[in-house]
């Protein structure tokens, strides 16, 4: 009918066929609405029927590999701030990963240039050695107490709020070393310690922004920027200390830390978590930051959550009473100056970097986690049987390789794991209990550093690397 009517137009007067063309203009567009209505409809029912498989997929755990934590709608749906956040291949996020390695690679310059130099101005201003492990015990037990809560707060509060905490809480604690002039007031410096986390903040953003099959080589490839830090960190650190004194070395550190506050604040999104804003506020209201309940139910309710965290405190305290001792044992053993010991630190970050940012990829590509773990405990165990043999510097840096390859792979293994077994909205609370476990073996690492070093020699870290490591091989063999 519409087709001989168009071919009409040509026979009849132009008026009638200009009215013709115009009533022709209306009556498509009186389809297109229906189409368009039915169209929304249906659209409309297929979101809904998503929703639903979503929501059953949830309940029965039928999609565990699925990492978005809302239902479908909510993503399409939600508001600016969500979908901008979770558009992860946009430029801004390639700028913000940028920025972070940045910021890690300049947080560790500034951790390691100030932790070279503590033992010798505490020494300066007349703390002995027990002393020195006093100050350090009181550092890990504030760690203790801050990470777990630090965890939660960048899992309800956002990347960019986490780590400007975490760093503006590095500038005051450098800040206050560089003017202590008393030991009190070196103890005092190590308040803002509680929620001097910025590696944990960084390994959060980072968690969040891959998936599991890439998170151990992205976590890798963060530690090579740690570790390039941690190389150039102790070598300033030395010369600031050459040239003008220990409490400069701590400002400059400041200085470092208030520069990655300013950068966080320009490039980190607000929320980096692949997640919709709905689902956050409901985080929210169901558990706060200092939710003892939530932790608890973190831990007892995720299958392999506390064997993960026996694992890593049992590999981390033989490690952590060396690391808490090694400044003072070059200083006091080996009889190095500020500048060698410097360079010790710096040759460590080197092999450390070289693992973690070269190997881990291909190694977790070809072995499970577990082998990794079980191969990592055996090299331990080698090593610190060989170090209770060490009789000068060039002994212990042979030594010191094996011992930080092993160390390096267990650190980011362990993190990687803790991540893949909780849900999106929960991977900074895993990775702050994980530190916390870390942090309590600290609080008697330095303590037990002091005493086996005045008592018993340098000898007995081997023994109680060797004796530690082993129990840790059979803890992993017998799972």
């Amino acid at each position: 009918m519409k087709l001989r009517s168009n071919r009409q137009t040509a026979t009849e007067p132009a008026g009638q066929s200009r009215l013709r063309t115009s009533s022709s203009r209306q009556e498509p567009t009186e389809d297109m609405e229906d189409t368009t209505n039915h169209r929304r409809d249906t659209n409309g029912n297929h979101q809904n029927q998503e929703d639903k498989d979503w929501k059953q997929d949830k309940e029965s755990g039928s999609s565990p590999e699925v990492t978005v934590m809302a239902p479908p709608s909510e993503l399409l749906n939600g508001d600016d701030e969500t979908k901008r956040d979770h558009n992860l291949s946009s430029p801004s996020w390639g700028v913000a990963k940028r920025v972070l390695h940045f910021n890690i690679f300049l947080y560790a310059a500034c951790f390691w240039l100030q932790t070279g130099v503590l033992p010798y101005l505490t020494k300066k201003l007349g703390m002995d050695m027990a002393v020195y492990g006093y100050l350090q015990t009181f550092y890990n037990f504030i760690q203790l107490v801050g990470t777990p809560i630090y965890g939660r707060f960048g899992d309800l509060y956002g990347g960019r709020a986490a780590l400007t905490l975490a760093y503006a809480m590095a500038a005051s604690m450098y800040g206050l070393l560089g003017v202590a002039t008393t030991g009190a007031f070196v103890f005092l410096s190590r308040v803002p310690a509680l929620f001097l986390s910025a590696n944990h903040g960084t390994q959060m953003v980072i968690t969040d922004l891959t998936d599991d099959t890439q998170r151990a080589e992205a976590l890798g490839r963060l530690g090579l920027s740690y570790g390039l830090g941690m190389i150039v960190g102790p070598l300033i650190g030395g010369m600031v200390t050459k040239y003008y004194s220990e409490q400069h070395a701590a400002l400059v550190s400041c200085m470092g830390s208030l520069l990655s506050v300013l950068l966080v604040q320009l490039f980190i999104p607000v929320q980096t978590k692949k997640v919709a804003t709905t689902k956050i506020q409901e985080e929210k209201s169901k558990s706060g930051v200092f939710s003892l309940e939530k932790y608890i139910t973190l831990v007892t309710q995720t299958p392999g959550a506390l064997f993960f965290l026996l694992v890593t405190m049992v590999s981390g305290l033989p490690n952590a009473i060396f690391q808490s001792m090694l400044p003072m044992i070059l200083m006091e053993k080996f009889d190095l100056s500020a500048v060698y010991n410097g360079y010790v630190l710096s040759s460590l970050a080197i092999v450390s970097m070289l693992i973690q940012g070269l190997c881990i990829g291909p190694l977790t590509k070809r072995f499970s986690d577990m082998a990794l773990l079980r191969a990592s405990a055996v090299l331990l165990i080698v090593s610190f049987t060989v170090m209770a043999f060490a009789q000068n510097i060039v002994h212990l840096a042979i030594i010191m390789l094996p011992l930080t390859c092993g160390n390096s792979v267990i650190r980011i293994i362990l993190n990687t794991v803790m991540t893949k077994i909780v849900s999106t909205t929960d991977t900074g609370t895993m990775l702050g209990l994980g530190s916390a476990g870390s942090s309590l073996v600290s609080i008697f690492a330095p303590t037990i550093g002091g005493i086996l070093i005045t008592q018993c020699g340098f000898f007995s870290f081997g023994v109680v690397g060797l004796v530690a490591n082993a129990i840790l091989l059979v803890i992993l063999c017998r799972n």
